[in-house]
């Protein structure tokens, strides 16, 4: 009989409380991507920067399904890119040519996902890109940013995607899939999941038809001011709401 192979995995007392409390908040982020499908294999990547170490980050290991990641399987690993490192050989290396410019470029960002779904995609695909169909479109709108396609992920140029994300949050990589870049894990789950949707939305729409309805133009600047007051009593309780259905379902994620 084969034997399974072991996930490589730490205990608690090894790191230091801060660190144990964000490994379990990623965790908890790969766990709600996975309950909602938003996988592709043992491909994409969620990274979070540490906040006692900030030239550190916590990424998954290659080969560790979402629905597998626990606090303790996360790797650590520094964020000078340097892939000849033994702390890069469990990631895959997409992993660090994409997420790691930005870390050292963007003060602003803690959290990273990226990821390859389909509507997302399928959008992204298009030449007209996304377009806004309704309020939760025009909270992308604001925040998005085109990358066009030229290498595989692990070969990006570094200055060709900090020029393609500049100041914005979500970047749509074509023909590739997408990439959100927060401060908190919070803020990354509800930018991604609501991409998620509203791509999914437009290409539902643009199957019945080739010019859906989209939101007049001179709402968006207003809308967003108001939303932007929203959003951080928004997230907090969506997250909370996560957490708890994944408590429900399985809470090994905490381990």
């Amino acid at each position: 009989m084969e034997r399974k192979q072991a996930i490589k995995t730490i205990e608690r007392a090894s790191v230091s409380e801060s660190e144990w409390q964000q490994r379990v908040e990623l965790a908890a982020l790969y766990r709600m991507m996975a309950r909602y499908g938003y996988t592709e294999g043992i491909f994409q990547h969620i990274s979070l920067r540490l906040r006692d170490e900030p030239n550190h980050m916590l990424v998954n290991r290659f080969g560790v399904y979402f629905e597998e990641v626990t606090a303790g399987n996360l790797a650590r690993v520094t964020l000078d890119g340097d892939t000849s490192r033994p702390e890069y050989e469990d990631l895959n290396l997409a992993s660090v040519g994409i997420h790691t410019p930005i870390y050292n470029t963007r003060p602003d960002v803690n959290c990273i996902v990226h990821t390859h779904n389909e509507y997302v995609q399928a959008v992204g695909a298009r030449p007209e890109g996304f377009i806004p169909l309704d309020q939760n479109g025009l909270a992308v709108a604001t925040q998005l940013a085109y990358l066009e396609f030229t290498e595989l992920g692990d070969v990006i140029d570094p200055k060709k995607l900090l020029g393609a994300l500049g100041n914005k949050t979500i970047l749509m990589m074509r023909n590739h899939g997408s990439l959100t870049a927060v401060d908190t894990v919070q803020k990354a789950f509800v930018y991604t999941r609501n991409l998620i949707l509203v791509c999914k939305l437009q290409v539902l729409a643009t199957s019945m038809g080739p010019d859906p309805q989209r939101v007049r133009r001179e709402i968006e600047p207003e809308y967003y001011k108001e939303l932007a007051k929203q959003l951080p009593r928004y997230f907090d309780l969506y997250w909370k709401a996560e957490l708890r259905a994944l408590d429900r379902i399985d809470p090994s994620y905490k381990h």
